[in-house]
């Protein structure tokens, strides 16, 4: 995703809580941000909630959804 009013973009990846490593940029799927985008798609704008007010950002690209493709592995 890319932030609109800076241009900065950073990569995340959604994992189960006990899967986190945020060295990874790795979040839980319970996290806002994780639920926040579950209904996006790439090009999609968006405002996400954050403790310091919302951002506004872009969705670049979605690199792997497997449940989207009737992937359940658990």
């Amino acid at each position: 995703m890319e932030y609109v009013d800076t241009g900065r973009k950073l990569e995340v990846c959604s994992v189960y809580p006990k899967e986190v490593d945020a060295s990874q940029n790795q979040i839980s799927i319970f996290a806002s941000l994780a639920t926040a985008l579950l209904c996006c798609s790439c090009d999609t704008r968006t405002s996400l909630p954050t403790p310091f007010g919302s951002v506004n950002v872009r969705i670049n690209q979605l690199i792997d959804q497997p449940e989207s493709a009737g992937d359940f592995p658990r």
